[in-house]
């Protein structure tokens, strides 16, 4: 079952998408999307390090309880166009969200 923070921002979206012109801006799309991912913060125990590769921006986040000589490498969708560490580092976590 969903959560309840899933079922907002599926509403919040699909009204966001309802009230666009069909020529959406990509930069208000961008900015609509940093706002919508504010209302999902990351637990207070999860460390966020911000670093880059290569020049691109990048983050290591490790949870309680991390074994530290594993990883999970994660790459989010968005079609190369949409999200970034702040669009996608909370709302990737919370179950049904997807």
């Amino acid at each position: 079952m969903p959560s309840q923070e899933s079922i907002a921002v599926r509403q919040y979206l699909k009204a966001f998408v309802a009230s666009q012109p069909a020529g959406l801006d990509l930069d208000a799309s961008r900015k609509g999307l940093e706002i919508l991912s504010s209302l999902t913060p990351i637990a207070l125990d999860i460390t966020v390090e911000k670093t880059k590769v290569e020049g691109i921006p990048a983050e290591w986040i490790a949870a309680p309880n991390t074994v530290e000589n594993r990883v999970f490498l994660y790459l989010h969708g968005g079609a190369y166009i949409l999200g970034n560490c702040n669009t996608h580092r909370g709302n990737d976590l919370i179950p049904g969200f997807y």
